[in-house]
């Protein structure tokens, strides 16, 4: 198993603290949405520019994880309480390979070329 930032890295990069968790959550769904190739080639070997990339997008999806991870992870599409209901706003999203990700982390780990299954 990988991680690409420890709790430590993260609190410097974000002024937070964060369940290690999330952090390895985060991690494991980058290597699903990168077809396992940085554990493959080794993060140590990828550019300065990927592995930036790589850490800024896993501080942010360990965030999204841990702030809306419960609910990601419901079966429900969408529910109501009381008159007050909750739902998704898909163009903010992506899901792929069963994660669920911001568009904007996703459109980053995209830079990193690591993300095109032709590539296999």
């Amino acid at each position: 198993m990988s991680q690409y930032l420890t709790a430590e890295e993260f609190q410097a990069m974000t002024g937070q603290e964060i369940s290690e968790k999330f952090l390895i959550q985060a991690s494991d769904q980058i290597d699903i949405l990168t077809f396992q190739r940085i554990r493959k080639i080794g993060f140590g070997n990828l550019t300065n520019l990927q592995k930036e990339l790589i850490r800024n997008v896993c501080a942010s999806q360990a965030i999204f994880l841990q702030d809306f991870g419960d609910m990601l992870n419901s079966p429900l599409s969408s529910y109501s309480i009381a008159g007050v209901s909750m739902s998704w706003n898909s163009q903010n999203l992506v899901t792929l390979s069963g994660v669920t990700m911001q568009t904007e982390n996703h459109q980053k780990l995209l830079q990193t070329n690591l993300c095109n299954p032709a590539l296999r």
